[in-house]
């Protein structure tokens, strides 16, 4: 499988390059690139799609921890009960 940026193989060893120098892709400031990467990774390694190797796990883990993270996750945990509550009381 290929994708803009090269094999399936090839964008997860330079993801895992990239985090093992430090907390985060850019080094020890959080970005962007972390809202995107950070989430998918702890998303997709979950599902079992992409390895959970020690960096990416790490990596994912200290996405999860940031507050509007838990803040997301929240919200939806929140509005799954309500559709579920929805759904039993129809």
């Amino acid at each position: 499988m290929m994708s803009p940026y090269g094999t399936f193989d090839e964008v997860i060893g330079m993801i895992s390059a990239q985090i093992a120098k430090g907390p985060y892709l850019f080094g020890e400031r959080f970005t962007a690139a972390e809202v995107m990467w950070g989430g998918a990774l702890n998303w997709t390694t979950k599902f079992g799609l992409v390895p959970e190797t020690p960096e990416i796990a790490a990596y994912a883990q200290r996405a999860a921890a940031r507050p509007t993270f838990q803040k997301v996750r929240n919200d939806d945990a929140a509005l799954v009960a309500q559709h579920e509550a929805a759904a039993k009381a129809s």
